[in-house]
């Protein structure tokens, strides 16, 4: 057999192998668990008025990040991951932090994954990441099919040069208030522009009795990076 045939032999069964494995991963390390499709009655969201209610004092989120999904060889795995994931934990809402697509990615990438979200009947929410403007579609674009899945939570925002700054305040049963914010990091980090908004938002919040929040983004602020780096030295 030649060189370059048994080059080629090798690399499709290290390619079969590597498939099987992945496969295996997403079935037995995020074992499936019984779980009722459908939308959770306890929830109900306002997206109009940036509310949530809740039925409950509980409020359970699952959060996801770089899936970086792009139509390659690993989004089958990717994908079953995410389901494995919903079906284990059984969340009140999904929450992806940036990359859920990478460069490469095209329209039809996109709007499968808008697809996919939409069989589980559960409200989730992203924030973009550094590679989505890697995308066929420009963010303008991406922007507007995320705001419109049916089950998506997106909003564009209003801020200039920058997309999905947004929040939802959330009323438990009890009565206690707690903020979701979600923010644009871009890929160096929040603008001015970002942080006035967030400053914004939460003064208000906290004058209508919002006590605390979870803030959402993908790139850490800079501050955070200083520390890391600071701590490994």
């Amino acid at each position: 057999m030649k060189k370059s045939n048994l080059s080629r032999h090798i690399l499709i069964f290290s390619l079969t192998i590597f498939s099987i494995i992945s496969v295996l991963i997403s079935y037995f390390i995020v074992p499936l668990c019984v779980f009722s499709k459908g939308e959770h009655t306890s929830l109900k969201i306002y997206k109009d008025k940036n509310t949530i209610t809740l039925s409950s004092n509980q409020l359970k989120i699952l959060q996801l990040t770089d899936t970086h999904i792009n139509g390659s060889i690993l989004d089958p795995f990717t994908y079953s991951v995410i389901k494995h994931s919903i079906y284990r934990t059984n969340p009140h809402l999904i929450v992806f932090t940036g990359d859920i697509f990478s460069r490469g990615a095209s329209n039809k990438n996109v709007d499968n994954f808008l697809e996919f979200m939409d069989k589980f009947k559960l409200p989730w929410a992203t924030v973009l990441g550094n590679h989505e403007d890697e995308l066929s579609c420009t963010l303008n674009e991406l922007s507007y099919k995320l705001e419109h899945s049916k089950y998506s939570l997106f909003q564009n925002g209003k801020l200039n040069n920058s997309h999905g700054n947004y929040y939802y305040n959330i009323d438990f049963l009890d009565g206690y208030k707690f903020q979701l914010i979600f923010m644009d990091s871009h890929r160096s980090g929040f603008t001015s522009d970002s942080l006035t908004y967030y400053e914004t938002i939460v003064n208000k919040a906290y004058d209508n009795g919002v006590i605390g929040n979870f803030l959402f983004f993908h790139i850490p602020p800079s501050m955070i990076t200083e520390v890391a780096k600071a701590y490994t030295d």
